[in-house]
């Protein structure tokens, strides 16, 4: 498994029909779905090779299975199921991000989507007990430089920015 820098690629706009939702009309007729994949994983100083890479078909056809061979009724699971098969399968990711979107979702309201975005990273896939130690100590730091600017923030009187960031 590689780290996770600013490095991703993007696979979006995967359109699927399919069967999900809480309605009988839903499991009958079904109704088109989006999906976006964010796959974060740090190809700096990749060699030119597929084979020490990530196949984008591989992922696509993942993506196209999880959506039209199972049925669930929410789009949180089916985002979530998404996210662990790729990390799951994808040796390479450190963490992957997952958009599934509903566009025509049966709500009584004028809206242009329904979404939901599914985040996982690799952390309960590392097995590697100091690796895990010091990822552990990152986010450590990290949650401890974060309250720090919090409080600078709250005594600056930026009170609302701090709670905005919150929400």
């Amino acid at each position: 498994m590689s780290s996770v820098g600013g490095s991703r690629v993007v696979l979006n706009g995967m359109e699927f029909h399919a069967y999900h939702g809480v309605y009988a009309e839903e499991a009958r007729f079904g109704a088109r779905f989006v999906v976006d994949a964010e796959l974060h994983w740090d190809f700096a100083g990749l060699s030119d090779e597929l084979e020490r890479s990530i196949n984008y078909e591989q992922i696509y056809a993942a993506v196209e299975h999880e959506v039209t061979a199972t049925r669930v009724q929410l789009i949180e699971v089916l985002a979530g199921n998404i996210a662990s098969r790729l990390l799951r399968e994808q040796a390479l990711l450190g963490a992957v991000t997952v958009r599934v979107h509903k566009p025509h979702a049966p709500i009584a309201a004028i809206f242009e989507d329904v979404g939901v975005t599914a985040y996982l990273g690799a952390a309960p896939l590392i097995k590697n007990k100091t690796v895990l130690s010091a990822a552990g100590g990152i986010l450590a730091v990290e949650a401890y430089h974060a309250s720090e600017i919090r409080v600078l923030l709250l005594q600056r009187g930026f009170a609302d920015q701090v709670q905005a960031i919150s929400n």
